[in-house]
């Protein structure tokens, strides 16, 4: 009686949201998303053959674009100036672009020994030079000084390689009261540490997934809230206990499997998840409730990413770049 009811008074359900507008001319899968802090109306996007784009987004067109990594997957890419630009490829170079106008030139470049999936990270630190946290071999992270270019110190498990596995993702966790700049890290194995990047010391080391931790991202230090996904159905929300440990809050079970990339909105307010399944999940950060499912890829979504006013941009295997204007006001 009560759909009748519904039906009779012309009332249904709304159409699921669709993109604002896409991004053409990737030529291959995009691999990373950022949106640039120092160009207005700029996004970074980097792809399986290499190349990264730089999007004008008024005029929705690449205005320039350049080979980073000869051909590898770029992981990472993030404006470092407004002429500067920094790229991590899977050729295990951690690379950095100055702009002369027409063309991004190689300032630098760091070199770890690993070459797995998992992208670097910059660490801002106060009153001193970023450091950069590369992925190496034998579940170790080697710490770099942004700056000087050199290496810090290696970041070594006390668990062995055939335990841990490769770290597959790593997110920076806010100054925390009593702790310093920490670092968590996902492995193959499903387990978690983190770390104290000044120290080099592992904090804790907790198993948080049955299967490899494919994704990691981390709240303001105010929420304290982090989110992972895994190769299954399932999302889990942890924190940092005030005595430095990871603790897992609750358990998210999806539809489908496989977690691809997770962004969270600059206002803490609402995560999105890209996923196997073609498809783009928002949830609200606080309470997990599911908010929407953006539907429009052909293919695998491999990363997601918030602007600061809030809009969500999503790169696909499809090589197509979607644009989403949902819940920018929420």
């Amino acid at each position: 009686m009560a759909a009748d009811n519904k039906a009779n008074t012309g009332l249904c359900a709304p159409p699921p949201p669709s993109p604002v507008y896409i991004l053409h001319g990737s030529g291959s899968p995009v691999t990373v998303l950022e949106f640039s802090d120092h160009a207005d109306g700029s996004l970074l996007s980097g792809c399986q053959n290499g190349q990264v784009h730089l999007w004008d987004l008024s005029t929705r067109r690449s205005h320039h674009s350049f080979d980073a990594h000869d051909g590898q997957p770029v992981l990472f890419v993030t404006s470092a100036a407004s002429d500067m630009l920094m790229t991590h490829g899977r050729d295990g170079y951690f690379k950095m672009w100055k702009c002369t106008g027409s063309s991004y030139i190689l300032h630098g470049k760091l070199e770890a020994d690993g070459d797995g999936f998992c992208t670097a990270r910059v660490l801002t630190q106060e009153n001193t030079s970023p450091l950069v946290a590369i992925p190496s071999k034998n579940s170790t992270i080697q710490l770099f000084d942004l700056n000087s270019q050199s290496p810090v110190r290696t970041l070594t498990p006390q668990s062995g390689c055939d335990e841990l596995g490769l770290c597959m993702c790593m997110c920076v966790i806010p100054n925390q009261t009593g702790f310093g700049t920490c670092l968590v890290a996902g492995y193959e194995s499903g387990k978690m540490i983190l770390w104290d990047v000044c120290s080099g010391k592992a904090l804790h080391e907790c198993c948080v997934h049955d299967d490899a931790v494919m994704c990691l991202s981390f709240s303001s230090a105010k929420m304290n809230k982090g989110l992972s996904g895994s190769v299954d159905e399932r999302l889990v929300v942890w924190r940092i206990s005030n005595e430095g440990k990871i603790e897992i809050i609750r358990k998210i079970e999806c539809i489908n499997p496989g977690f691809n990339d997770i962004s969270l909105r600059s206002d803490d307010r609402i995560v999105a998840t890209a996923g196997w399944d073609k498809q783009v999940r928002l949830f609200s950060m606080k309470s997990m409730r599911p908010l929407a499912i953006l539907a429009y890829h052909r293919e695998s979504v491999r990363c997601v990413r918030f602007s600061k006013d809030c809009l969500l941009a999503a790169g696909s295997n499809d090589h197509l770049i979607s644009l989403w204007d949902v819940y920018r006001r929420a």
